[in-house]
């Protein structure tokens, strides 16, 4: 769809979710326009609301309610929406660009003195600027790579394309136009905040079961029914149970589940982890919920061609392996559904990668020094100079904790929990969301309910950090599910990591490091990178010190960014 007013020009591709036949954008405000992605899944009770006010409604979708929730209490509207959103609206003669609390769906921005682009995704914006500014050149953003390759994703408001930002999660942008120029405002309308409650753990188990579920029931909200996404593994078994039970009492249409592995893989069970085939466990959690199970075996076809699509996909490098299998799940899941439920957000909320932890060292300290050691290895010294790898590693990780909480920032397990979902949690939503929509999916995360988030987050510590991961969770659903599944071990997404798979990569990073045009010659320290990769014994002595999963995770990312130097032009 395209519309066009007054200087504005608004192109919208719509998954219609909600109320199929209408909710066409943008949508009309008293006094401007809305423009919306996402979805609002309290809409029904903020209906009720509204018409309490003596609003009037023509239409049963959530962006109806969300354009009458602004007419009515404006920006105050933004803390009374439970939902998955990033909307751009028009009132009184200023724009506004808003992005739900956690970052589930992306907006990113570009302006200059006169113009401003707005889009979900960096490739829109890049693509309106080439008839905007014919002399534009993608440039790579240093800080958006340096997030890359610390936390796995940019984090907010960097992008890995010098002058696109990112809106922050939690806040909205005010713009006004005074004379011929633009102005910004930046506003924070959440934050998550830290006041211990003294309750038992019976108490507890039975507030974040209680909210989780009804977390779950929300979001099956759907006129076009769901299903789930189903590794085996804790989380999405719980979220899977949930919605079954949910689809036999309330008749929801949610009666298939997706999974992806190998049938022919046992799961190794020793250790911390769970290695192998996680199958076994989908089976029966898809069996006693009553879901359809639709299994993907295909892991370990075409790696390199996955990963270069993959970097199109994403507008951003691939630094896990096993985004590979994620996107070949979404992609076949596409073909049948339009909304899935994830257990994404499950670790950092419950804390899936700390148990009890020392205290004798400053959290800040140890990401600081790690990550500047990292950054100074990596990069060319012309791209990245000692200095400036302390500055982008050490110092932009204070600065962007600054204005933490004393309550949070003077606790060593409060600010671990908040570092998580602040630095870990926007990696898992943007591959989850690029990924999913561009095949068509609309995936759906309980676990970051604001209200499942809130209660966790405030929790005891005691009742937090356990000698075991997510023991939180498990106590809440201890008893109500299979106890083999909710007391299992944590398990790994499955990727491929056959040496044969293995070898594929390592072949084509050879190639793009010896390649002058690519634009990883010019970022990256590529002496060190060829003596590694340039003959397949010393690839594997190096895989045997650094293990398989994180060198598997860096050729990934090589093998993108020159990728994403193809397609869009970059340059470093």
């Amino acid at each position: 769809m395209r519309w066009t007013e007054s200087g504005v020009l608004l192109g919208h591709t719509r998954l219609a979710i909600q109320d199929p036949e209408h909710g066409s954008q943008p949508a009309a405000l008293d006094d401007g326009y809305l423009a919306f992605n996402g979805e609002i899944y309290n809409y029904p009770e903020l209906r009720q609301e509204l018409r309490a006010c003596g609003a009037r409604f023509h239409e049963h979708g959530d962006t109806e309610v969300l354009a009458r929730a602004l007419d009515q209490w404006g920006h105050d509207a933004f803390t009374r929406l439970n939902g998955d959103f990033a909307f751009v609206y028009e009132a009184a003669g200023m724009l506004r660009l808003v992005r739900d609390r956690f970052g589930v769906k992306p907006l990113y921005y570009w302006s200059d003195a006169s113009d401003l682009v707005v889009a979900s995704e960096p490739k829109a914006i890049l693509a309106a600027l080439k008839h905007l500014r014919p002399t534009f050149t993608p440039r790579l953003d240093k800080d958006g790579l340096v997030d890359c390759t610390l936390y796995g994703a940019t984090v907010a408001p960097n992008s890995l394309f010098q002058d696109i930002s990112s809106v922050r999660p939690g806040t909205y942008l005010q713009i006004r136009r005074g004379g011929s120029a633009l102005t910004f405002s930046e506003s924070r309308y959440w934050e998550l905040t830290h006041d211990s409650t003294d309750v038992c753990a019976e108490t507890l188990a039975e507030d974040v079961r209680r909210t989780l579920i009804d977390a779950v029931r929300i979001r099956l909200r759907s006129d076009v029914g769901s299903a789930s996404m189903l590794s085996g593994g804790l989380d999405s078994s719980i979220i899977t149970y949930i919605a079954g039970e949910e689809a036999a009492t309330n008749q929801t249409n949610h009666r298939r589940a997706y999974s992806i592995g190998d049938p022919a893989k046992a799961s190794d069970s020793a250790g911390t982890f769970i290695t192998g085939s996680d199958l076994e466990f989908a089976r029966i959690v898809a069996a006693e919920s009553g879901h359809e199970l639709i299994i993907n075996t295909e892991l370990a076809d075409d790696p390199v061609g996955w990963v270069r699509r993959l970097a199109g996909v994403r507008d951003s490098v691939v630094t896990i392996g096993c985004e590979i299998g994620q996107c070949k799940l979404l992609s076949q899941i596409g073909e049948r559904e339009r909304v899935i439920l994830s257990g994404e957000g499950a670790d950092e909320v419950f804390l899936g990668y700390f148990m009890q932890t020392e205290t004798s060292r400053p959290v800040d300290q140890y990401y600081s020094a790690k990550a500047s050691r990292l950054l100074q290895l990596l990069f060319r010294r012309d791209f990245m100079r000692s200095a400036e790898a302390r500055r982008r590693g050490a110092d932009a990780f204070r600065s962007r904790t600054r204005h933490v909480a004393d309550s949070i920032r003077n606790d060593r397990h409060n600010f671990i929990h908040y570092l998580q979902l602040r630095f870990t949690l926007p990696y898992m939503l943007d591959r989850l969301d690029t990924m999913a929509m561009a095949y068509s999916v609309e995936a759906r995360v309980p676990y970051l309910d604001h209200r499942l988030v809130e209660l966790v987050f405030n929790a005891p510590v005691n009742l937090r950090f356990t000698a075991s991961e997510k023991q939180l969770l498990r106590q809440a659903f201890a008893g109500r599910y299979n106890d083999a599944v909710i007391n299992r071990k944590k398990s790994v997404f499955p990727y491929g990591e056959s040496n044969e798979y293995l070898e594929q990569l390592r072949v084509e990073v050879n190639k793009v490091l010896s390649d002058e045009s690519s634009i990883v010659r010019h970022v990256y320290n590529t002496t060190i990178l060829r003596s590694i990769f340039a003959g397949s014994r010393r690839f594997r002595a190096v895989m045997r010190i650094a293990g398989r999963f994180y060198l598997l995770a860096f050729m990934c990312q090589l093998i993108s960014l020159d990728e994403l130097g193809r397609i869009h032009g970059l340059r470093a």
